[in-house]
């Protein structure tokens, strides 16, 4: 463990690859000491302190004057690492990886103290493995350190590849904009490079399975990626503007099925928006029926020159048997092949694409209302009381207060103040929030302003 670790610390790929090869196993030799420890003697410059080492280790620091005290001075810091991973842990969850990991070694048993009796226990409980996936933990050190070499075995020992890859991608662009912030033009660089080259690792994953199997490659962007914040591949991607990776076929037939939902592919604009202010034209829309994948089982021919006495039973290979899509239409008929009228309905309307076309419609509604109201029906209180334009405007931007918060609410994030920041961090909400502040103070203005020039002014 002693090699392993010195060989970790001095960035010796070849040697940690042989160590792995004469047996060492990550999970009994990962502790979350000897993880306390890499952080520790890479960052405070037991060796030649590397820039982007020296960039996490500002970072943390600024995490612990912000925890502790503003005033608390760095000498302090370098004494106290007790808490080291935990601010690691924060460092990575609220500015490297924002709304994507809620919590990471925030637990007390993450806290590594340094007298005996606990450097006792911590040998004792050495024995059992500290962390369930290892390779997650060593791929997150050796990233926020940029070696690249190490970070790319361990994603390529670990699993969920696509995930680690953006992820990963994700922490170094995160990084290469905090050593643009502080004016390190050539270690902003060479981490956006490193960020790129995980991009075309997920890419290149991705590309092989969507050769091998289509639905496989669609499923596998969707599925919930427990080791990564229980989110999925597209949202982090998404999330940190892979468009590379976005514009890969697999991701944007994915982004197609999604689009319109059950209806078919090929259904044109023109009746998508005919049916929309004529509802009867949705029965002549096909809709989808997708059944669900079965498993078989397939058994393999027995070769008659071998006996199969005397040996245990293999269990029976299976294989996914994918079912065809069928298209099916509007039938109102009971007990015939198709899909009931209000079945059809429903699903028309659920459908990504037709909540879009009613936003843009009455969004252009709300303008001009909007601004027949300013121009006509704007009036002191005293002259005339409010009027149904303008109640319809109050209770439009009402809805569009209701469903900002629901956004809020909807994040994934535990902590509700993470959830405001990741929805400050569109700039689409930013623009909603200050049309919301704007009406509410044109509000407060019209009722408490009098008639006269004051109100014209204001108007």
């Amino acid at each position: 463990p002693a090699a392993m670790e010195t060989a970790l610390k001095l960035d010796k790929v070849e040697f940690v690859t042989l160590l792995l090869d004469h047996g060492v196993e990550l999970s009994r030799f990962l502790t979350i000491r000897r993880l306390r420890d890499l952080y520790d003697d890479v960052m405070t410059g037991s060796t030649d302190v590397e820039a982007s080492a020296e960039l996490v280790k500002g970072l943390v620091e600024q995490e612990k004057m912000g925890v502790l005290n503003p005033c608390c001075s760095r000498d302090q810091l370098e004494e106290d690492r007790d808490d080291l991973l935990s601010l690691v842990g924060k460092v990575i969850c609220t500015k490297l990886l924002v709304g994507q990991i809620s919590s990471l070694y925030s637990e007390d048993k993450y806290l590594v103290r340094e007298d005996t009796d606990q450097a006792d226990s911590g040998k004792m409980q050495s024995r059992a493995s500290d962390f369930e996936n290892p390779m997650q933990h060593l791929l997150l050190w050796a990233v926020l350190m940029n070696r690249r070499e190490l970070a790319l075995l361990f994603w390529r020992m670990g699993k969920d590849h696509i995930a680690s890859a953006l992820t990963a991608s994700k922490v170094l662009k995160s990084l290469a904009k905090v050593a643009d912030s502080e004016e390190e033009l050539d270690l902003s660089l060479d981490l956006n490079n490193h960020a790129d080259e995980f991009e075309q690792l997920a890419r290149g994953v991705i590309n092989e399975c969507y050769g091998l199997d289509k639905k496989k490659s669609h499923d596998l962007l969707i599925r919930r990626q427990e080791n990564w914040g229980d989110t999925t591949c597209m949202a982090i991607a998404s999330s940190s503007r892979h468009l590379d990776f976005m514009s890969h076929a697999a991701c944007q037939s994915k982004l197609n099925l999604i689009w319109k939902g059950k209806m078919a592919l090929y259904t044109s604009w023109w009746k998508l928006i005919l049916s929309t202010f004529l509802p009867f034209m949705i029965f002549t829309i096909k809709f989808v029926d997708q059944e669900n994948d079965q498993i078989q089982e397939v058994s393999p021919p027995v070769s008659p020159a071998v006996s199969p006495r005397g040996k245990t039973p293999r269990s029976k290979p299976q294989k996914y048997v994918h079912r065809a899509k069928r298209l099916l239409t509007v039938s109102w008929k009971l007990g015939t092949k198709g899909i009931g009228p209000l079945q059809a309905i429903y699903n028309f309307h659920v459908a990504p694409v037709t909540k879009f076309m009613y936003t843009a419609f009455f969004y252009v509604a709300f303008l001009v209302i909007f601004s027949v109201f300013i121009l006509t029906d704007l009036n002191p209180l005293e002259e005339k009381p409010i009027g149904i334009l303008e109640w319809l405007t109050i209770a439009w931007l009402a809805s569009l207060l209701v469903e900002e918060c629901r956004q809020i609410i909807a994040e994934h994030p535990q902590s509700f103040w993470h959830k405001i920041q990741i929805w400050f961090s569109d700039f689409w909400n930013m623009m909603d929030c200050g049309l919301l502040l704007m009406f509410l103070l044109s509000l407060i203005l019209h009722v408490t302003v009098r008639a006269g020039p004051g109100f014209e002014v204001v108007r």
